[in-house]
C-alpha cells in the first residue's frame, strides 16, 4: 500500500510526458529541434523511473529500520 502513491504519481507524469512527446513528434519543427526535444522528454521519463526505483528502495529500507527499533 505504501507504493501506491509514488507509482501513481510516476504513471501520471509519464502519461503527461508521453503526450508531450507525441505533440513534439507531430509538430513541424525545423532541423534537429524536434529530435532534441524528444530526447529531452525521454530523458525526463528515464529520470522519473530512476527516482521511482530509488524511492521504492527507501521505503523498503525504512521498513527494515522500523522493525529493528523494537
Amino acid at each position: 500500500m505504501k507504493y501506491v502513491a509514488p507509482v501513481l504519481i510516476v504513471l501520471i507524469l509519464t502519461g503527461y510526458l508521453v503526450s508531450v512527446l507525441l505533440g513534439v513528434l507531430a509538430s513541424p519543427l525545423q532541423g534537429g529541434v524536434g529530435v532534441i526535444m524528444g530526447l529531452a522528454v525521454l530523458a525526463l521519463i528515464g529520470g522519473l523511473v530512476a527516482v521511482l526505483i530509488q524511492r521504492i528502495r527507501e521505503i523498503d529500507k525504512e521498513d527494515k529500520d522500523d522493525y529493528s527499533q523494537y
